[in-house]
């Protein structure tokens, strides 16, 4: 079954950014994060925390706080 694609991904790929350039963006706005970090975010691995979920709805437009972790079972 494939993976189904978060809204911060859907929005990263929308603009044709790979996990690294959102990064950069992301650092822009003075918020520090890693492409695997992005990665573990987008997987539903782990939430964003408040100052990288205040970029992430900023640079992507997005409502992170609607945002749902989901775990494969």
């Amino acid at each position: 079954m494939p993976k189904r694609a978060t809204p911060i991904r859907e929005q990263r790929l929308k603009r044709g950014w790979t996990q690294a350039d959102l990064a950069e963006a992301i650092a822009a706005e003075g918020v520090q994060v890693s492409q695997s970090h992005i990665s573990k975010i987008e997987s539903g691995k782990c939430m964003p925390y408040p100052p990288l979920r205040l970029a992430l709805s900023r640079i992507l437009g997005l409502d992170i706080d609607l945002q749902k972790v989901e775990v494969d079972a």
